[in-house]
């Protein structure tokens, strides 16, 4: 989904999921996202957010809905005392707020957070998508790599039909 200013929201576009497809070629990253220096568990700051990538069924099972974690799950690691400190006062918070905040006894959710793991790994044919990208710019980008053209958009609209009626999942 993605959400505009103006309120706007478009979810389950085929211009949302070719943004989506390209994020994950990994292709589209800054360079330095490649030897990123933070992709670990050992941070800086105080505490560190994302979103809360793989395993949500096995260690939120009965503690939220289905929808609940279809919305998102982000994830919060404390890094410091005073981390802590902004944990306890989000938890005061969180009824008020209606956040449901659980906490992980161990750290096997690390495992399914590549970014604190590892830099993104650079793909082999990187510098020839970004060669590619100067010469013919964007657009080019976009129909060759993300199936943002008339192909793509057939594509799209088939499965997405194909698993509204129920024939694939």
């Amino acid at each position: 989904m993605a959400e505009f200013e103006d309120g706007e929201r478009i979810v389950n576009s085929h211009d949302l999921q070719v943004y989506m497809d390209l994020y994950f070629t990994h292709q589209i990253m800054r360079r330095s996202c490649y030897q990123c220096k933070f992709s670990s568990t050992d941070r800086p700051g105080d505490i560190t957010l994302g979103d809360f990538w793989g395993g949500a069924e096995d260690i939120f099972s009965g503690i939220i809905t289905q929808k609940q974690k279809e919305a998102g799950v982000s994830l919060i690691t404390v890094n410091s005392d005073k981390g802590k400190g902004i944990i306890e006062l989000l938890t005061n918070m969180s009824v008020e707020f209606n956040w449901i905040l659980h906490k992980c006894i161990d750290d096997s959710f690390i495992k399914y957070q590549t970014g604190l793991n590892s830099p993104t790994v650079k793909p082999n044919d990187n510098e020839a998508f970004r060669e590619y990208m100067s010469k013919y710019g964007f657009d080019a980008i976009l129909s060759k790599y993300a199936g943002f053209n008339l192909k793509g958009r057939i594509r799209y609209y088939i499965k997405y039909l194909a698993n509204y009626i129920g024939l694939i999942k």
